[in-house]
């Protein structure tokens, strides 16, 4: 989410290999390996369609203003935190999945990107 020009994760791709580094099956040295190498251990650990799915939920209140960014991992390998950032900074909103994916593209990384960028114009009072 982008909110007053500043970033906040609510969630990080959840693969096999993060799921092993969360548990301390792997080290961080280790993990940081098995990133140059894509492969079966970059399979994602949770994904919706199959039955019995762990579905992580959070709750965030909703601010005017407030821009939600929903990526696949291509999106977090191929394009910095501080580029994300700047995009949603520089451009329409109308304009900022369009730039991001540019910005994915310029990498080599076999890693695809879908995205969707979610600016709600006013916040429903509850």
């Amino acid at each position: 989410m982008c909110r007053n020009n500043h970033l906040e994760k609510f969630t990080e791709p959840v693969t096999l290999l993060t799921v092993l580094l969360c548990k301390g099956q792997i080290t961080q040295q280790e993990y940081q390996e098995a990133q140059k190498h894509p492969g079966s251990i970059h399979k994602l650990a949770y994904f919706l369609g199959v039955p019995d799915i762990q579905v992580e939920l959070h709750r965030y209140p909703l601010q005017p203003g407030d821009c939600i960014l929903l990526c696949t991992n291509g999106m977090v390998w191929n394009v910095t935190d501080e580029e994300i950032k700047q995009t949603f900074q520089a451009y329409p909103l109308g304009d900022v999945a369009k730039h991001l994916i540019e910005l994915s593209e310029r990498q080599t990384t076999p890693y695809n990107v879908t995205l969707l960028v979610i600016a709600p114009d006013s916040v429903p009072s509850e």
